[in-house]
């Protein structure tokens, strides 16, 4: 994935887990690191990574909805789509 940016949830049970990658390409945009920078405090998750991977955990498995639309607003706004 050279180009490509995904942004992940995964809710098991109580836990909501948040995943970032980013391409090399990708990176002059956005950093996988930054974007669990931004969306991490939505769900009130600690986490941290690296430019090309990124994750964080939370309890508040009810803010997934919530992560996902500013991860989407994020996104869009930085790849103009």
């Amino acid at each position: 994935m050279q180009n490509g940016i995904a942004f992940l949830t995964h809710v098991n049970g109580d836990a909501l887990s948040l995943f970032a990658l980013s391409g090399k390409a990708a990176q002059a945009k956005i950093k996988a690191g930054d974007l669990i920078k931004d969306l991490a405090p939505i769900a009130d998750a600690r986490g941290g990574g690296r430019p090309d991977r990124a994750q964080a955990g939370s309890k508040s498995v009810h803010k997934e909805q919530l992560v996902l639309s500013e991860a989407n607003r994020i996104l869009s706004g930085l790849l103009g789509s």
